[in-house]
């Protein structure tokens, strides 16, 4: 980035069975703003450490997480994964929907409520559609938190809203001073010329 900048970081979630096909629509259109996206099956790497760890780490280095939330939850960490992790969110959660555990999406939304970054959220259409009954408690459970949102109602209508979000364009640069010496006297008398010129770029 310019001057040394940290990049603008956004992590898009999405079950990618599911959802996989608009997540990469909006990490497409993020992408193209300037900023640096991340999602989880291409951000990451086998290697050592859970993929919860790798999920917290990445996501604690966000500005931002969209979260698209479908009607399936995804599969979910072991307890020994979970264990290791300190999210104060995800224990409010258990404790407020009913539930027992959490699943990897689910997670990416409760870690960036914890991390305290921005986050939008899109919904598929049906509240009550959920075959998975977990995934209708998470859906309900967000709703009870009076979280704005915006609906899925197509892939269009998606990047639509994306577009839109408050988030940086990085990816339009600011003009600066062309780094040639003085002109010296090209321009003398041309003064109509250049006040013309001067008033045609100063317009909105």
């Amino acid at each position: 980035m310019p001057g040394g900048q940290a990049p603008y970081r956004v992590f898009v979630s999405a079950v990618s069975r599911e959802l996989g096909a608009e997540r990469f629509d909006v990490a497409r259109v993020l992408r193209r703003k300037g900023l640096h996206v991340d999602v989880q099956d291409m951000a990451f790497r086998q290697g050592p450490g859970t993929l919860l760890a790798k999920l917290t780490a990445t996501i604690d280095l966000c500005d931002a997480v969209v979260c698209l939330v479908g009607e399936t939850e995804g599969a979910g960490p072991s307890a020994e994964a979970v264990a290791s992790i300190e999210c104060p969110t995800y224990a409010r959660y258990l404790r407020e929907s009913g539930q027992t555990d959490a699943s990897y999406t689910q997670w990416e939304l409760l870690l960036a409520l914890d991390a305290g970054c921005d986050f939008y959220l899109s919904f598929t259409p049906d509240d009550d559609a959920a075959p998975d009954s977990r995934q209708l408690a998470f859906r309900r459970w967000l709703f009870s938190q009076g979280q704005d949102y915006q609906r899925i109602t197509s892939r269009e209508q998606l990047i639509e809203d994306v577009l839109v979000l408050d988030l940086p364009t990085l990816a339009l640069t600011k003009p600066q001073n062309l780094p040639y010496p003085s002109l010296g006297d090209l321009f003398k008398g041309r003064e109509s010329f250049l006040g013309t010129l001067r008033n045609r770029l100063v317009r909105p």
